[in-house]
């Protein structure tokens, strides 16, 4: 079995089974892993996913989908001094956004930052 493949395996279980959480034991059973290396294999794969916030790390031992999503919808707001904000809609923290990574963005523009 190649990592692409148990890359597959993988997201398509946690996409068919989004709300619940696996541990590593569960995952090696349901994919019939039972290889040391097959098991090593889909750990890093799976943190892998964790970094790029395709998981939710729950416990150390244990993730599940990430279904908060990566995309806020806010105002952007353009400062003289290039320390450009990005407040998201519905409150929280404002996120620092540089001024090359700015683009055209004006101030008040309504933006999705992903």
């Amino acid at each position: 079995m190649t990592k692409n493949d148990l890359t597959k395996m993988l997201q398509t279980l946690f996409e068919d089974s989004p709300n619940e959480t696996f541990s590593f034991k569960q995952l090696f059973k349901t994919l019939n892993l039972d290889t040391h290396p097959l098991k090593m294999l889909a750990i890093d794969i799976i943190e892998d996913l964790a970094i790029d916030d395709y998981l939710a790390k729950v416990t150390d031992s244990s993730y599940k989908l990430n279904t908060q999503g990566l995309v806020e919808e806010g105002i952007f707001k353009r400062k003289s001094n290039g320390k450009n904000v990005f407040t998201p809609e519905g409150g929280g923290q404002p996120v620092f956004v540089a001024e090359r990574n700015s683009m055209f963005a004006m101030t008040g523009d309504l933006h999705l930052l992903e």
